[in-house]
Parts: structure tokens; sequence; C-alpha cells
């Protein structure tokens, strides 16, 4: 025969479990009508961003002799193995450290002239 603790748990767990069936069936599918939103969103940047035409390209001059032939020298710089590991909190595979690089460079010197342009573009990467 059952007791009135045994019977009250049962009530309990099942009240609660229509309960958090009915809680959560509004947040799915309020969840769901959010994701097809985001998404149709995304189409819509994506169908703007297509029309947008790109702007002419115009190649680098030197500010010397205005000539446009140059050549280029970059510069990738590590931070080493144990900052790389520290920084990705284990998301990347540790092996892949020579992967991550903090510092970016580029320098351009004119292939006429000789005039430099040092780090034409510097970008620290972590």
């Amino acid at each position: 025969m059952p007791n009135i603790t045994s019977v009250l748990n049962d009530q309990i767990r099942r009240l609660a479990k229509r309960e958090i069936k009915a809680n959560t069936g509004v947040i799915r599918k309020a969840t769901t009508q959010y994701r097809h939103a985001i998404a149709a969103l995304k189409k819509q940047v994506a169908a703007l961003t297509n029309r947008l035409p790109r702007p002419p390209l115009t190649p680098w001059r030197c500010r010397s002799c205005g000539q446009t032939k140059h050549r280029a020298s970059i510069q990738i710089q590590t931070e080493g193995e144990e900052d790389f590991v520290g920084e990705t909190d284990g998301a990347v595979d540790a092996a892949r450290w020579p992967d991550g690089f903090g510092w970016f460079s580029m320098s351009i010197k004119c292939a006429t002239c000789g005039m430099e342009t040092p780090e034409g573009v510097s970008y620290e990467a972590m």
C-alpha cells in the first residue's frame, strides 16, 4: 500500500514535468522564430552586399618617382608555444602553435628608385 510521501512525490514530479514542458515549449517556439528571422536577415545582408559595386583597384605609386613597380617584404612573428596555448585555452591543438602569430608587418620598396616605405602595414594579431 502506497504511503502519502510517495504519492505526493509522484504528483510533484508529474506537475513539475508538465510545468517545465509548458514553459520550455514557449521558449522553444520563440527560439525557432528568432532563428528563422536571423537567417532571413543574413540572406538580405548577403543579397545587398552582392549588389554593391567593387571599388576600382588603383596601383600603389612610389612617393618619390611615381612608378608602380615595387618589392614587398613580409614579417610574421610568433609569440611562442606557451603564449599560443594560453591564448587559445585549449580550443586549438597545441601542436599547431606555429600557425598562431602575434604580429604581422609588411614593408614596401620601390623597384625603380629604391625608396623604402617601412612597415606600410603593421598589425598585432594576438
